[in-house]
């Protein structure tokens, strides 16, 4: 997981980075901002089990059009709690959730 909203696979990305997707390696951008957390917010991580995260897992694959039959048995929560942005900016600060999961074999990622 990683500060700017990208939540990245085989490779870390320590810094923003400003390209067009797709790029070379696996990741799903959840957020894509240029955040900074040096003077506002956190980033938190967690994997979760509880049926309220299951449940709004298993409603968001139903509104994207995937067969309800899917039931996730886990799913790993991403949130950016009251970050700034570049550079040490806390003027505008946000909160954002994701919740990536994998309903046949595709991935999804959904903000709430």
């Amino acid at each position: 997981m990683n500060e700017n909203g990208l939540l990245s696979f085989l490779t870390e990305i320590p810094s923003f980075i400003n390209v067009q997707f797709p790029v070379d390696y696996p990741l799903l951008a959840a957020l894509y901002s240029d955040v900074d957390c040096r003077m506002a917010g956190h980033v938190w991580y967690r994997k979760s089990s509880s049926s309220a995260d299951l449940n709004l897992a298993a409603d968001w694959i139903e509104e994207a059009g995937f067969e309800r039959s899917f039931s996730p048995d886990e799913v790993f929560v991403a949130t950016w709690d009251g970050v700034g942005y570049f550079e040490e900016r806390s003027d505008k600060v946000g909160i954002e959730s994701a919740l990536p999961f994998r309903p046949a074999g595709r991935s999804v990622c959904r903000q709430k």
